[in-house]
This record gives structure tokens, sequence and C-alpha cells, in this order.
């Protein structure tokens, strides 16, 4: 090797290494409905974003039962390349509420539109065969929550946990270390709504006590991403198909499982699909995209009552329960340079893991 070579070398080392000091450490918690939902699409917005390094994905029932959640993201990080990020089973039931309870308390208080893994007939062990085909790779060993604790404490200060669905994983995890949240960086979440709309939004209804448990827990910094801000985005027609021109595998699932659908007797008729989770995805990989925010006082109601599960919010100076804690709230967001992000992060090619980058530099 020249000396030119060896120089080079060192350069693409040293490079590789400072790229790998200057990424964000992200936990991905998700409930991962698939193919291509809101929930998959924001896993892949972190895996294909060269700011990020995503530590692990746990997955938690919400949306679907637990295991099929899994295969779906398994086989998305097959499709995206990604197969080197570990992905953990986690919480199949909430900590309290259960099916039966919803269905109690529908009886008393009226009908709650959507429950997510509750509203199928399947039982949270039973299996489908996924449109997508079956992913060739299985889950990590270990919990979750266990899994949530060790990489917070292999990097204190400097891990960033992101919650878009449920955030059961998220409070068995502090259960296990109740110094988790000091040592984390910060805690970014979709869920809740701050509007009177919006206030029984599903990740949060599905486990309030959960909900609670981690709103209450005391970060360096939460924020949270409401469905009053998530509403204002629309996934489009015009989205996938400047998607589908990459013609990357990724690019070909998106253009394949994300057509949105139409009614055939009313085909001027666009359904809005709102991109929830991309935008909390997104406030955390350019924050600059959240040109609004306020901080508030946010909790969950648990008790077992017509309010059960409903978001609790209160301006500053409004409210003085101990306990309640401040949280930065999401409230207006450029919607064209969000789009921009996630269709640049989607068209990208597979991003190289840095080990393996490293492993060729030696």
């Amino acid at each position: 090797m020249t000396a030119l070579a060896r120089a080079l070398a060192l350069v693409t080392l040293l490079a590789a290494h400072a790229s790998a000091q200057s990424k964000l450490k992200v936990i991905v918690d998700q409930d991962g409905r698939g193919p291509c939902t809101t929930d998959i699409q924001s896993i892949l917005m972190f895996v294909q974003s060269p700011r990020a390094e995503v530590l692990g994905i746990t997955i938690v029932s919400g949306d679907l039962w637990m295991e099929q959640e899994l295969r779906h993201t398994l086989r998305a990080l097959e499709i995206a390349g990604r197969t080197d990020i570990p992905v953990y089973r986690g919480a199949v039931h909430p900590l309290v509420h259960t099916q039966d309870e919803a269905k109690r308390w529908e009886t008393l208080y009226g009908k709650q539109p959507y429950q997510g893994a509750w509203d199928g007939e399947a039982g949270p062990y039973d299996t489908a065969a996924l449109r997508e085909g079956e992913p060739t790779i299985g889950p990590a060993a270990g919990h979750a929550a266990s899994f949530i604790v060790d990489a917070v404490n292999r990097f204190p200060g400097e891990v960033t946990i992101w919650g878009g669905g449920p955030l059961t994983n998220i409070a068995l995890a502090i259960a296990l270390d109740p110094e988790l949240p000091r040592k984390a960086k910060e805690l970014v979440v979709m869920g809740g709504g701050i509007g009177s709309r919006y206030r029984r939004e599903f990740n949060w209804w599905f486990d309030p006590e959960a909900a609670r448990i981690v709103l209450r827990a005391p970060w360096r910094r939460i924020s949270v991403t409401p469905a009053d801000v998530s509403t204002k985005t629309r996934h489009s027609d015009e989205i996938v198909a400047r998607i589908a021109r990459a013609g990357t595998p990724l690019a070909r699932y998106i253009e394949e499982f994300h057509a949105v659908p139409r009614d055939p007797s009313n085909p001027s008729w666009v359904p809005e699909i709102f991109m929830w989770d991309e935008l909390s995805a997104a406030s955390v990989l350019d924050p600059s995209l959240i040109t609004e925010t306020r901080e508030m006082y946010i909790d969950v109601d648990i008790d077992h009552a017509v309010q059960y599960g409903y978001t609790l919010a209160w301006e500053l100076g409004q409210h003085d329960r101990p306990g309640v804690g401040k949280v930065n709230v999401h409230i207006d967001v450029d919607l064209q340079r969000f789009y921009d992000l996630y269709v640049d992060l989607m068209t990208r090619a597979a991003l190289r893991h840095d080990a393996d980058e490293l492993d060729e530099c030696h």
C-alpha cells in the first residue's frame, strides 16, 4: 500500500469514527402494524437517516398484537437492507387496561371507534400470512424493557428514546430502573391530544397507566407530538409517486403497499391519511421542522370512568397537581420541509452499517 493510499484509508477511518460519534443514538419503540403504515414508515425514517444510529427497535402491542407487528417490522428491515438492527419482543398486553374493561366502558359511556389489536378476531399469538412476504430473520434475544435499560446505561446522557405506540415497554423499563429517565438524553413520543377532538388518542387510551407513568417520570427533556399537529399532515399519491421514481426495493415496497385507497362508487373522494408517527420521527431527525412549540402540563386520566384514557392538558400557571410535569408540545410544522425530508429518506439507498465500513478500512 502506498503512502497516499494509507493516508486516504486513515482519513476514511477517522471520518467514519467522527460520523459515528456525531450521530443521534436512538431507541425506536413502536407498535409496528404493517405493511407500510405510519408505524413502519416512521421506523424506516430512522433506519434510513444518516443522522441516526438506531441502537434497537422495541415492539409493543397496539395497532396489532405484538407478534404480528414484530414480523412486519423484521420484513421491512429486510427490504430496507438493515438487518443489522436488533428488534426486540416487548409487552403483549397493557399494564392494567384489558379488552373486557374496554367493553364494559362502552356499555356505560358509548362506542370507542378504534381499538387496535382488540378490533380483530385474532388472539395475541395467532399468526396470519404477511402480504409483503415473510421475514427470514428473527428477533434479538431478550425483552424490550431490559434492552432499553441496558442501552441507556451503556450510553448515559446520549440516548433519545422515541415512542410511536402505547408506552408499555417504556413504563416497564422505568420499573426496572427508576433512574432511567435521568440517564436518557430525551424522550419524544407521538400520542395524546390537547384539543377536545383528540383527547382520547389511541396510543395513550390503549394503556393509560403506562402513559401516566412515563409522562410523570423525571426526564431531562420530554417532547410530545400530539394528534392535533399530526392531523395537519397528509400522505398522498403525489408523495408515493415521488418515492417510486427511485426504484429501490424500499421505494417499490412503498409504491405497492401505500397506494391511497379509493371508493369505486365515488372516484373523486380522496381519503385523509395522516402521517402521525412520521411527523414525530421527523421532529427527532430535524427539530427545526417543528415551527411552534408550547410548554404545558400533560397527564392522562386513569380513573376508570367516562374520561378513562383521556389526555389532560393545562397551560402553564393553570395547574399545581403534584407529580404532573411540564412537556414540550409540538404545535405546528413546516409541512413542505417535512414532506421533502420524508421523500429524501425513503428514496435513499440502503445505509451501510458503521461496523462494516470500519472493517473495510483495516
